[in-house]
């Protein structure tokens, strides 16, 4: 993927698997995935800002969550992060997809509100405000 981040699909297990491996935050800012995937922090930890629409109140806001060496988690196709710290280095997980139900995309948040393009598109799009 790049030199800062590296998978490898696994076969032959009872289960799609994908090992990761990055050395370094997220370099393309913002992004959400095309599927649901359950993530198992094998070794190190991180620190992600997500985006939230918090009900009852107006905007977006940026959550920071750390997950730590042994976390397992569902990530759901419409979270939308990035990875900003890893205190001890590298970090090693275990990402089990689920199929495909979107194309991947990125995000940006500015002052007017909250911006996406899909991965093969070149413009952001100002998201529908609810």
């Amino acid at each position: 993927m790049s030199e800062e981040f590296m998978k490898v699909h696994l076969e032959g297990l009872p289960f799609s698997a994908v090992i990761h491996h990055f050395t370094a935050p997220d370099k393309g800012g913002f992004h959400c995935h095309p599927f649901r995937f359950r993530s198992t922090i094998l070794q190190g930890s991180y620190v992600e800002e997500v985006i939230t629409k918090r009900r009852g109140r107006e905007g977006y806001w940026v959550d920071r969550v750390k997950r730590l060496q042994g976390d397992s988690f569902t990530i759901e196709a419409e979270h939308i992060h990035q990875i900003v710290e890893l205190p001890e280095g590298d970090v090693w997980t275990l990402i089990q997809p689920e199929p495909a139900t979107r194309k991947s995309g990125f995000w940006e948040l500015r002052d007017d509100g909250l911006y996406h393009r899909k991965w093969d598109e070149q413009e952001f799009k100002l998201q529908q405000q609810d």
